[in-house]
This record gives C-alpha cells, structure tokens and sequence, in this order.
C-alpha cells in the first residue's frame, strides 16, 4: 500500500516539475521533497 501511494506522489511530483521547470519551486514542495528523497533515495531527482 505505502509503494502505491509514494508511486503516486512520485508521478505528480514529476508531472509538477514538467510544468513548472522554470520556475522557481515553492517552499512547501521543497520540503516535501526532501522528505521523499530521504525515503526513496534510488529515484532519480527530477531536479538534477
């Protein structure tokens, strides 16, 4: 169940960073960010 749900997350982080790769990424996202990039460290970042 948690692989689903981080799965999901995962694809709309990446369908948010299509959108907005120019610009500048909100506070919040960054947070969340690093929260999954603690607990799925294999993915590639869509940041770089």
């Amino acid at each position: 169940m948690n692989s689903i749900v981080e799965t999901w997350i995962g694809q709309s982080l990446h369908d948010q960073f299509d959108r907005v790769v120019e610009e500048p990424v909100p506070e919040k996202l960054l947070g969340l960010l690093d929260g999954l990039e603690k607990d799925d460290e294999d993915r590639a970042d869509p940041a770089g």
